[in-house]
C-alpha cells in the first residue's frame, strides 16, 4: 500500500511539474480548443508591411482598450517614444526589453478581462526570414502579467505552442 501512495504521489507531482513548464502559448491554444464558451475572441491584424504583403489593418480594438503598435522615434506627451511602441490607448506599454522589434503581424486573444497578443517579431538578433513569436498578456489595466518568446533560430519547444504562422 504504501509503495502505491508514493507511486501515484510522485506521478501527481510530475504531471503537476509539466503543467507548471507549459508555457502561454499553449494556454492560449488549448483555450481556443475548449469551445465557443470559454475561447477568447480573435482578432487579427497587419502592423508592419515593410517586406511587402497586405496592407496594415490599424488598430485593435479590445476589451481593455485600442491596441496599436507606432515605428518610428517621434515626441509624446510621455516624452520621446523608442522606434517600436506598443500602445493601448494611446499610451505606451512597459514591455520587457526581450521582446523589442519590428511588429509585422499576429493574433490578439479577447478574453473580456485581458488580452493575450501573439505576434511575429523582427528583433535585433533575428533576420526578417527568422522572426520570433511573442506572446504577451495583459491585465485589465495593460500591465504585462506574462510573456512567451520563442526566438526565430529556436529548435522546437515541447512547452510551446506556435500561435502565428
Amino acid at each position: 500500500m504504501k509503495k502505491t501512495t508514493m507511486t501515484l504521489a510522485a506521478g501527481l507531482l510530475l504531471a503537476g511539474s509539466a503543467q507548471a513548464a507549459e508555457g502561454l502559448s499553449c494556454q492560449v491554444e488549448k483555450d481556443l480548443a475548449a469551445g465557443a464558451g470559454q475561447a477568447p475572441k480573435v482578432t487579427e491584424f497587419t502592423w508592419s508591411t515593410a517586406h511587402g504583403g497586405s496592407e496594415p489593418t490599424g488598430p485593435i480594438k479590445v476589451s481593455i482598450g485600442t491596441l496599436y503598435y507606432t515605428s518610428g522615434r517621434r515626441d509624446t506627451q510621455w516624452g520621446p517614444m523608442p522606434n517600436d511602441t506598443l500602445t493601448l490607448n494611446g499610451s505606451p506599454l512597459k514591455v520587457p526589453a526581450a521582446v523589442n522589434g519590428v511588429i509585422r503581424f499576429g493574433k490578439a486573444f479577447d478574453y473580456g478581462d485581458r488580452v493575450a497578443l501573439a505576434y511575429l517579431a523582427e528583433r535585433e538578433d533575428d533576420s526578417s526570414a527568422t522572426p520570433s513569436e511573442i506572446v504577451l498578456l495583459l491585465d485589465k489595466a495593460g500591465a504585462v502579467s506574462a510573456t512567451d518568446i520563442r526566438p526565430g533560430n529556436a529548435d522546437a519547444d515541447p512547452n510551446r505552442c506556435t500561435l502565428v504562422e
